[in-house]
Formats: C-alpha cells, structure tokens, sequence
C-alpha cells in the first residue's frame, strides 16, 4: 500500500471511465462529450493525485499534520488538546502518519456521507474512522468524510513520519492529544493557529517534550 502512484487507487475507476468516454467521443467526434468528459477526468486526476511527500522536519519529538488542508479549531477541555483540519475536493486525499508509529490501533464505523442534514444526524448516520496510538506520543485521529465512500484507513503500525497510511478526500478530521497522561513525552507545544492551511507530513503542528 505504500508503492507510489501517479493517482491514488480510490480514484482508479473513476479515471478509467472518464478516459474512455473521452476516447470514445474522440472516435465518433462528440465534440462537446469529448470536451466536458476531458475536463471532468482532467479534475478527477487532480482530486485524485498522490504526490510523494518528504517530510520537511526529522526531529524525533515533531507532530506533523496527518492531512492537507486548512485549520479549522484548535482548543483545550478536560486536559486534552484538540486540532480540527478540514480537508476539502481539491486537498491531496492521503493521510500520513503524523509521527513515528510503532503500535496503533484503527476502527471504523459504516455509514452514510451526508452533508446537507445538521450536525447531529451526521454524527448519527455518518461514516467514521478512528487511529489511536497508545505509545511513546499518545494521541488520536478522528476522520469524518463526506461524499465519497472511498475512505479507509489500511495501516496502523511500524509507519514512519509521513508514511501513507489511509485515504479520504474530503470531510473533517480532529486530533486529540491527552495532556495528563502517565506517558512521559505528552505534553505537546503547539505551532499553529485556527486559518492556517496545513500539508500532510510537510506542516509541523507541533512538538512533543518531556514532562
């Protein structure tokens, strides 16, 4: 699941059907199929791309932004510390190991992708997916996608930085990291604000230290 390619296997259909009925209007020279199906597979490719990625940071106590896209909160309850990252069509759809991953632990919750209800019957009837990583840095991952069905997440341990670990291309994802744990490397000092635009393994959301 880690192999680079040009498009990202959740959008492999889509583009082959799209190349074919271009190619088709070109041979019976459907001018204006040919042209709206050339530019619908021509945003497809972008929405679907999945660009290599090096981490602009190698320091072992950086938390970086697990998915592109702009910041939407960023507040403290109850000793945790939560950062919200809303994704949208146009944003890189991977999601990366926002650090170091020895041992994790995913879940996931079917459902629809609804987003023209309120908030609380999405919470209800909406597809979920859940990381969680109880070691060295304790945190979890909350994704909330919209639209597409194609989310998944399809690796949870021995990840490095940045590693590819699971797909959605559009909808929310939050981040909370526990501030009164046992662990001795928790406390998190943190680098961004709410408006900021974040890329995947590339933006430092901020730094562990020991307490």
């Amino acid at each position: 699941m880690t192999t680079t390619q040009i498009i990202a296997k959740q959008g492999w259909i889509g583009t082959g059907v799209l190349l074919a009925l271009f190619l088709i209007s070109a041979l019976f020279d459907w001018t204006l199929c040919g042209f709206v199906s050339l530019v619908f597979l021509i945003l497809w490719v972008a929405m679907f791309r999945n660009p290599e990625r090096i981490p602009q940071t190698h320091e072992n106590n950086a938390f970086v932004s697990p998915v592109d896209g702009i910041v939407r909160d960023v507040y403290s309850t109850n000793n945790e510390v939560h950062i919200k990252i809303e994704t949208s069509f146009l944003d890189v759809g991977i999601i990366r190991a926002p650090c170091d991953v020895f041992e994790g632990k995913i879940s996931q919750k079917k459902g629809l992708s609804l987003t023209c209800c309120n908030k609380q019957k999405q919470a209800q009837l909406n597809a979920t997916m859940r990381f969680e990583n109880n070691q060295d840095c304790v945190f979890s991952m909350e994704f909330f996608p919209i639209f597409f069905s194609s989310h998944e997440l399809f690796a949870y341990s021995h990840l490095e930085l940045g590693e590819r670990m699971g797909f959605m291309k559009a909808g929310m994802t939050q981040i909370t990291i526990p501030q009164d744990s046992k662990n001795s490397f928790n406390e998190i000092e943190l680098k961004v604000s709410i408006g900021d635009r974040v890329s995947a393994s590339q933006s430092v959301l901020g730094y562990f230290y020991e307490v």
